[in-house]
């Protein structure tokens, strides 16, 4: 394979890495965004250590 080819896909596939990962980056920083907010997910009692059942 040419070394111009080979370098083409890496570059590709970087900037493709860094297209998808700029959503999570951009939801770390500071400020809360509403959206997320209401769009938590709601842990049940399970997950919450809320529940403690006994099978006998």
């Amino acid at each position: 394979m040419d070394i111009k080819l080979k370098g083409a896909i890496i570059l590709i596939v970087l900037l493709g890495a860094l297209y998808y990962t700029f959503p999570t980056y951009k939801a770390y920083q500071s400020g809360v965004d509403p959206q997320t907010v209401e769009n938590k997910v709601n842990l049940g009692l399970d997950l919450q250590g809320g529940m403690y059942l006994e099978l006998k």
